[in-house]
């Protein structure tokens, strides 16, 4: 029996984790539950500490929810951040920020997360398809 290579396994791993991530996306039918839904996906496909989505409605309303991948007694404060903003005209503006204490991002992550803003928006947009808005980067 041939073994698979550890950087093909590594590489099969990390597109089984997108594909997650997207399906994941598909399923969301609310606001309210984009995060819970979405943060711990993306942990696994940008390997961190700790994400943090915020979000700001139309009318000034907040909402924050914080994902710890390992358990922590206290919030991760490390340096090393990814932030990617999404905005929902007349709706929200979003934002999910990423943190690690170990090691920066590199420039592989960050255009990983560049490439995802396109299905995030897309999945943020259908969560809050109650009212008219089109998806916008910002």
């Amino acid at each position: 029996m041939t073994s698979i290579p550890p950087t093909v396994a590594a590489s099969v791993a990390s597109v089984a984790s997108v594909v997650r991530l997207l399906e994941t996306l598909t399923t969301i039918d609310s606001g309210a539950s984009f995060p819970g839904a979405v943060l711990p996906r993306l942990a696994e496909v940008i390997e961190c500490d700790e994400l943090t989505y915020s979000e700001v409605g139309p009318a000034g309303a907040t909402r924050r929810l914080d994902h710890a991948v390992h358990e922590r007694r206290e919030p991760v404060t490390g340096r090393h951040r990814l932030t990617l903003t999404m905005a929902l005209p007349g709706r929200c503006l979003a934002g999910i920020t990423l943190r690690r204490t170990a090691r920066g991002f590199t420039t592989v992550e960050r255009q990983l997360l560049e490439v995802l803003r396109g299905p995030l928006l897309a999945g943020l947009a259908r969560a809050h398809a109650d009212g008219p808005a089109t998806p916008s980067p910002v």
